[in-house]
């Protein structure tokens, strides 16, 4: 019934006037009607006087006037206005408003006869609401002496700030024909304001009912009008603004009125400029969509030529919204459609910014004609039959087609699908260019997802020898990283000049002229943005204000009277408006977003097919939108991006609300949407808690690709959604999830030492206290703990692994308690206490052997198993045990493959890897460390890399390789500047090794000294036997017997102190072979 109601109400709000007069055989009346704001309640109380006023002629008085005589059933009537007569929506506009309010009326009504005064004020309210109708304003209220009106509702015009200025200026001029009693002329006062309302809410009942408008705006220019002496118009700085190129204005200071926030400036209309000073000091800054670019055109097709014979060009074109790139674009396309070539479109999306590879997935499912009633089937038949070159598992697998019966699963790690896919698509282009040249256009690419961005990035090399122009559209914030690349030539697009100028308006008229005095206030008033341009010529056509003859336009009265608009948003609130009978649907369809497809529009217009397809055509018809597809599939993308825009705020937020609502349970409907877009429409709606979860399901895709940017992006999201929500238990327990989450995010990404991931973590152990799940408390203990033991902070790592060991003491669940007691065993033994190490790793092990999970990677990084051994074969070795340490490590690698996770395979690497450098096994230092280069590249993720780096150059330095202790150093910098200290004590001590064993005991010195430094910063003491050991060694080299000797001394001290039995071992061999020297 609900659903009924509304198709009842939109019907009626879509057949009004416009389906009477085509019933009639008279929609040719329909605009004269519309600009004079008759609907059809209105339009059966008029008179003939009133029917000549609007100047309409008489044959079209006699037609109207017979088909008003012959009535209409009340049915068909009522299905055809609205279903109140009289009461419109309320809107969000952008209003000026004028307060006009008479001198000295009190004292006048005190000085003569009631009667008198009555008439007095009688003419004066006549003269002002004259004068204010005739600049099309809206006398909103009478006040007594007072008066309120509206300039830019119900109808806006493109200049309405000006039409308030003249009017208020006419006002004063007017009013002074009018005399009092006594003979003397009357005078006023007027302020008038501009800015964001609220207006057409109806408040009252019967004759005291009004549409009330809601906002500061009124209120300000009654304030401005107080200050404004008899005679006077002031403004406030908004108006200044909208009207300086027309007006002179001088500024009154700054003024502190009731009810606003700080010192207000005010300013004073001194007068109307002339049209010559206009023209020369005109300073419009507004900035959109441009076309007129005949010298840029060449620039681009200059590329294109080149292009056409084999050397590949990219070509982006920069500039601020509206400026034209899309408009030099499609005449790029009109320049070469005679040429015989393929078009390749990637459309960024600014609701996609985070689905990867979203404008390639849109423009493949067109261009292989993918339907969404196709099956899995006849989707992949598609793509056998259309592909050139690319393979068709790797295509299906980024449409994600579901065909197990075609292909078997990839084995491909999820970065080789990313890297796959980004090569397959470069090779359907590079064939494609085989057979003729390729334009590849990439519209917007400042709303690009990464993975897209990363795709352009990488063909770059693929086409410089290839027949295939790629033409970049983006805003001046794109930012990317192959501007340097000698393929790439970069076109920022500035204004129009007066010549260009022209040159555009004679193709918005067809060839036509247009006076010359009206160019030269286009060009004064545009200031070479030719959108602006655009809008302001088809409008003044549109207003009725010009004659059309066979070969030119002529003004039918004084150029002050023509619609010109002020602003951008005037103007296109303008045209939005002249389409009240579709106006709606334009509204739910910019709530979609710029680019929008007819079936989603259908699923929340609640109108019938036939009269959605009606409001559609009239809209491409009017040049608001542009089709693409059949019209029963159709996408279509606004003109421009702010017309949509000013179509959107000019909802009511209730309303966008509603109607985004409506697209969330239209996209939840759908399995093909993904739940990003969902989660957009939710955020929009105010469904905060719906959108939290759909921003969390997003990431959790995204994660799983993996996607990385655009899984933290996601939680971004869903946190900002979290943080509005009541501070009730399960969500803040959310919030700290989603914090968790977004932290081990970055630290896939970036590694354990990222800063994203320290502050997430450092946010939810702030918030701790809001959940009792032992399991969320240690995830949060381990996020914190990580960054200082990874770090330069052991000291600080122990005492929070400690507050967790304690904190988890009494906990009955396994899983918390084990991984506790194993992060305390691993500080432990960086902090040269490896035989405390033991009792922990024990009862970590038990724990871990009695929980019931098994695979705990997908919620700490690694298997906790794995993890356990790793530090058992550390702290054996350590401690005097190698065989043990070497059976122990075996297991550790052999149970990390056996789960094919590559974050522990990894893990159980570094850790077998430093075993090898301890115990100088070169050999296993290499082989694992292979292994852990090939899963690092595979997955992308940037600490393995690192860790590879060093385990290499470390290798290099164990096998005296000239330029190792160099390599390593740099390898180290990378791995520091990821805030990374661990171990870096270690590494140092094999450089200090190889530089001494090279014969270059300064540097080694230099080497010891800096890691020495490094453990007294970071409290990494197990390597501090082993660095005095190695300083005794340089002694020995320089034969400082007695320093050698202090320093195996100080190194057996250490070792003995520390339980490092392998260490004390070597240190009382090097203190052996000194003794036998």
């Amino acid at each position: 019934m609900r659903r009924q109601r509304q198709q009842h109400e939109q019907v009626a709000r879509m057949s009004d006037l416009k389906q009477w007069l085509l019933r009639k055989n008279l929609a040719n009346l329909e605009a004269v009607l519309v600009e004079n704001e008759i609907d059809l309640d209105v339009l059966f109380d008029l008179t003939d006087e009133d029917f000549r006023e609007i100047g309409l002629s008489l044959g079209a008085r006699k037609r109207l006037r017979a088909a008003i005589d012959a009535g209409e059933p009340p049915d068909e009537a009522q299905a055809a206005t609205p279903a109140k007569a009289g009461v419109r929506e309320a809107e969000r506009r952008h209003l000026t408003t004028l307060f006009v309010d008479m001198v000295g009326s009190t004292a006048l009504s005190a000085r003569f006869d009631p009667e008198d005064i009555s008439e007095v004020l009688t003419r004066y309210q006549n003269t002002v609401a004259g004068i204010v109708t005739r600049y099309k304003g809206h006398v909103a209220k009478y006040m007594g002496d007072g008066i309120l009106c509206y300039f830019g509702w119900p109808v806006a015009h493109e200049d309405d700030a000006k039409r308030a200025a003249r009017s208020g200026l006419d006002i004063i001029r007017a009013l002074r024909e009018i005399r009092a009693p006594d003979g003397e002329a009357i005078s006023a006062r007027a302020g008038a304001a501009t800015g964001l309302v609220v207006v057409g809410d109806l408040i009252g009942e019967g004759a005291a009912q009004e549409e009330a408008v809601i906002g500061d705006t009124p209120n300000l220019a009654a304030r401005l009008q107080a200050l404004a002496e008899p005679g006077q118009v002031v403004v406030a700085d908004a108006t200044k603004l909208l009207i300086q190129d027309k007006f002179d204005v001088e500024a009154l200071g700054r003024f502190e009125i009731k009810g606003m926030e700080g010192a207000v400036p005010a300013w004073r209309i001194a007068g109307e400029r002339s049209l010559e000073s206009r023209f020369e000091e005109s300073a419009l800054d507004t900035v959109l969509p441009m076309i007129g670019r005949n010298n840029e055109l060449a620039l681009v097709m200059e590329r294109w030529s080149r292009a056409c014979t084999g050397e590949g060009q990219v070509t982006v074109l920069l500039g601020e919204a509206g400026i034209g790139k899309s408009r030099l674009t499609r005449a790029v396309i009109d320049e070469i459609r005679t040429q015989d070539h393929y078009r390749v479109n990637y459309h960024c999306s600014p609701y996609h910014t985070a689905s990867s590879f979203y404008p390639a997935i849109r423009q493949l499912t067109n261009a292989m004609g993918l339907l969404e009633t196709d099956t899995a089937g006849q989707k992949i038949e598609k793509l056998k039959a259309n592909l050139r070159a690319a393979d068709p598992r790797i295509i299906a697998e980024l449409l994600q087609i579901d065909a197990p019966g075609e292909y078997g699963p990839l084995e491909l790690s999820p970065n080789q699908v990313r890297n796959r896919i980004m090569e397959e698509t470069s090779n359907e282009v590079r064939a494609l260019a085989r057979e003729k040249p390729v334009l590849v256009v990439v519209e917007d690419a400042h709303w690009s997802d990464p993975s897209t961005l990363a795709m352009l990035e990488s063909c770059l090399d693929k086409i410089a020898g290839e027949r295939v122009m790629i033409l970049i559209t983006a805003r001046p914030t794109f930012s990317h990283r192959f501007g340097g690349h000698p393929i790439v030539s970069k076109l920022t697009l500035n204004r129009l000049g007066s010549d260009q100028t022209a040159d555009v308006l004679a193709k918005i008229t067809g060839g036509k002229t247009l006076p010359g005095e009206l160019i030269a206030e286009i060009i004064s008033r545009t200031d070479g943005v030719p959108l602006f341009i655009e809008e302001l010529t088809k409008t003044i056509i549109e207003s009725g204000d010009l004659r059309e003859t066979e070969d030119a336009y002529e003004l039918t009265g004084p150029i002050s009277h023509v619609s010109i608009p002020s602003t951008l948003h005037d103007s296109l609130m303008a045209r939005i408006d002249r389409l009240q009978p579709i106006k709606e649907i334009a509204q739910m369809a910019a709530c979609i977003g710029r680019s929008f497809d007819r079936p989603a529009l259908a699923k929340i217009a609640c109108v019938d097919d036939s009269m959605l397809d009606d409001a559609l055509a009239q809209l491409e018809h009017s040049e608001l939108i542009f089709r693409r597809g059949a019209q029963s599939e159709a996408s279509y993308v606004f003109k421009h991006a702010l017309v949509r825009d000013v179509a959107y705020e000019s909802l009511l937020k209730r309303r966008r609300q509603e109607i985004h609502h409506r697209l969330v349970d239209a996209f939840e409907a759908d399995p093909s949407a993904p739940p990003e877009l969902s989660a957009h429409h939710a955020t929009e709606a105010g469904l905060t808690e719906k959108a939290v979860l759909l921003w969390a399901e997003a990431a959790t895709n995204a994660q799983a690709r993996p996607a990385y940017v655009e899984a933290a992006n996601h939680l971004r999201s869903a946190l900002d959604q979290a943080a509005k929500l009541p501070k009730l238990a399960h969500w803040r327990e959310k919030e700290l999830a989603l914090l968790v989450q977004l932290a081990q995010i970055h630290i896939a990404k970036d590694g354990y030492a990222s800063v994203e991931a320290s502050q997430a973590f450092a946010h939810a152990l702030e918030r701790i206290d809001a959940t009792e799940n032992a399991e969320l408390r240690v995830a949060i203990y381990y996020g914190t703990w990580i960054a200082p033991y990874i770090g330069n902070d052991l000291r600080r790592a122990f005492d929070l692994v400690s507050r967790l060991v304690s904190d988890m003491a009494s906990e009955p669940d396994p899983i918390p308690r084990l991984i506790s007691r194993r992060m305390r065993a691993a500080t432990l033994i960086s902090m040269g206490r490896s035989p405390e190490a033991f009792e922990d790793l024990r009862q970590a092990y038990e724990l871990y052997q009695s929980a019931e999970i098994v695979d705990f990677s997908s919620k700490f990084a690694q298997d906790p198993g794995v993890q356990i051994w790793c530090y058992t074969h550390l702290a054996q070795w350590v401690c005097g045990d190698e065989e043990g340490a070497l059976a122990t490590a075996d297991r550790a690698l052999a149970r990390a493959r056996e789960l094919k996770h590559a974050n522990t395979i990894c893990y159980a690497g570094l850790h077998d890897t430093t075993l090898s450098i301890w115990t100088g096994n070169v050999a296993r230092a290499r082989d694992v460390n292979e292994e852990m280069r090939k899963l690092s590249n595979d997955y992308d993720m940037s600490l393995w890399k690192n860790y590879v780096a060093i385990h290499d150059a470390v290798i290099a330095c164990m096998s005296d390789e000239k330029d190792a202790p160099a390599r390593l150093d740099a390898a180290l910098e990378e791995y520091k500047a990821k805030g990374c200290w661990l171990w870096v004590t270690l590494y140092l001590a094999e450089q200090a090794k190889a530089l001494l064993r090279a014969g270059h005991p300064e540097s080694a010195e230099a080497a010891l000294r800096r890691a020495f430094r490094e453990q007294e910063k970071t409290g990494e003491s197990w390597t501090l036997a082993e660095l005095h050991r190695i300083a005794g060694e340089i002694r020995c080299a320089g034969n400082d017997i007695e320093g050698a000797e202090t320093a195996f001394n100080e190194a057996l001290s250490i070792a003995k102190f520390q339980g490092a039995k392998s260490l004390e071992a070597r240190a009382l061999r090097s203190a052996d072979l000194l003794r036998r020297a």
